[in-house]
């Protein structure tokens, strides 16, 4: 049973629960669309600017909201990509590009980050291709690390916070998709996920980093959280929670669609 619906417009910035989301070929529209970077076009994630977690984002009439204290932006939807400069950046390894989203908008993120930074959206139609390991199937994306859907089960989550002093929530993890499960990693065991006519294939198993010790909520970071899940989900030396999916299948998710998972890829 699909559990929640998530999208993060701007890569690092704090989500936004939805009651249903469209799929698209590089993911859930919206999701991951806009990211910030550096004077050197480098981009900026929560994993060096930890305090990224305090600024609000939430829908407002025309796009989205950011806010901070008594400080706020408004970024609205509907910018054509004609007659714009196009910028390049990279997410790791992949070359991406994106437009310049306005001197308000970067006003705003500079004065909060202290340094001069720029937020830049992915072109209307995106051009970042990547291939899925499980599969070998290539895949449009977002400004996501690698591939544009991240799910989890619950159950996964209620092992780990068996481990912690302080229990977590899935915010630390930025799911797109959270399931209702019954068994710890049972997700692990998943190929492909129908959700009403939407089909998603497993691109690879999500390997975590430092970023899931940033306490959503204060922008502090925490010792423990990584700490445990390694104990209980290292494989191949990297500490798994969570896998990457592509969408062979677009349409609309929701919490009426039937939900179906397969343990094996279907063609």
């Amino acid at each position: 049973m699909l559990k929640s619906i998530s999208i993060y417009p701007v890569k690092s910035l704090n989500g936004i629960e939805l009651s249903s989301a469209e799929v698209f070929q590089h993911g859930l529209k919206f999701d991951r669309n806009w990211m910030l970077v550096d004077s050197n076009n480098q981009f900026i994630t929560r994993r060096e600017r930890p305090e990224l977690s305090l600024i609000e984002t939430s829908l407002s009439a025309n796009g989205f909201a950011f806010s901070f204290n008594n400080k706020s932006e408004n970024l609205a939807l509907g910018t054509n990509d004609f007659q714009q400069e196009k910028i390049e950046s990279k997410v790791w390894d992949s070359i991406v590009f994106g437009f310049e989203e306005g001197e308000k908008l970067n006003t705003f993120f500079s004065d909060f980050l202290k340094e001069e930074v720029r937020l830049i959206r992915m072109p209307l139609h995106p051009e970042r291709i990547e291939t899925a390991p499980l599969t070998g199937e290539q895949t449009a994306s977002s400004f996501a690390d690698s591939f544009p859907i991240l799910v989890i089960g619950t159950a996964s989550l209620d092992a780990l916070n068996a481990q912690l002093e302080e229990p977590i929530d899935a915010r630390y993890f930025r799911p797109n998709l959270l399931f209702q499960t019954e068994r710890s990693f049972e997700e692990d065991d998943w190929q492909e996920i129908h959700i009403g006519n939407v089909r998603l294939r497993k691109a690879k198993a999500c390997g975590r980093c430092r970023m899931i010790n940033v306490n959503p909520n204060t922008g502090i970071y925490r010792t423990d959280v990584m700490r445990e899940l390694a104990k209980l989900r290292t494989v191949k030396n990297k500490v798994i929670l969570g896998d990457l999916y592509y969408p062979v299948q677009t349409g609309v998710v929701d919490f009426h669609s039937e939900v179906k998972v397969f343990t094996n890829f279907n063609p």
